[in-house]
């Protein structure tokens, strides 16, 4: 599973990273958390609005994909080696907008419970997931408390200014008193780290392209 998956998830900044630092977490994370999903025209994989019951974050492997929003001022077509929905891995999270293949096609899932459950029981001595996850999540507070922008499911397109804020505080110890579990449990059973509330109604939206 692992010579299967980790050339997927490694077009991902994130998971690439933890591929080398963590290699017998994420072997195990392929082997329990990763699957494959065969997806036809028209397929939908995920609806606005939808607080999904098994959480999943998608990487196409071939074929094309849509995403739109539901007032269609944003869509985007998602090819090989592009990914959506990462945020359900870090909170508890609703989708912005559906999600649907436009071919025959193939598409990775990671679920995302199982990727927190199986990286709760092991130690990270020196690179920690919480920690991208809590900078992850920083932004998406950005990007909601910002009227010019608007919270999609899709890349933020900062994740590798992200990995790198959040290994050296790692690597340098300023994780000291961080809980890892303890994070991982408020994702699973408090609802996880949830958005700030918005201080105001955002009166602009992202062009369609």
């Amino acid at each position: 599973h692992f010579e299967m998956y980790s050339p997927v998830f490694e077009v991902h900044p994130f998971f690439e990273y933890y591929s080398q630092e963590y290699h017998q977490v994420m072997n195990k994370v392929c082997h329990m958390a990763a699957s494959t999903i065969l997806v036809s025209c028209g397929d939908v994989l995920f609806s606005d609005g939808e607080i999904p019951v098994q959480p999943m974050m998608f990487i196409v492997c071939n074929g094309t994909t849509m995403y739109e929003t539901a007032d269609g001022l944003i869509s985007e077509c998602l090819g090989a080696k592009e990914w959506i929905a990462e945020a359900v891995i870090w909170t508890t999270w609703m989708h912005r907008g559906t999600f649907k293949a436009t071919s025959d096609g193939r598409v990775c899932a990671l679920d995302a419970r199982e990727f927190q459950e199986i990286t709760q029981h092991f130690d990270h001595p020196g690179f920690h997931p919480a920690q991208y996850g809590e900078l992850f999540v920083r932004e998406l507070n950005s990007i909601q408390r910002n009227v010019t922008k608007t919270l999609t499911d899709l890349t933020i397109q900062d994740e590798a200014n992200i990995l790198l804020e959040a290994e050296p505080r790692t690597k340098h110890g300023m994780l000291q008193g961080h809980s890892y579990t303890n994070f991982m449990t408020k994702i699973q059973h408090r609802r996880g780290l949830q958005f700030d509330a918005p201080t105001a109604k955002p009166t602009q939206k992202v062009e369609k392209k």
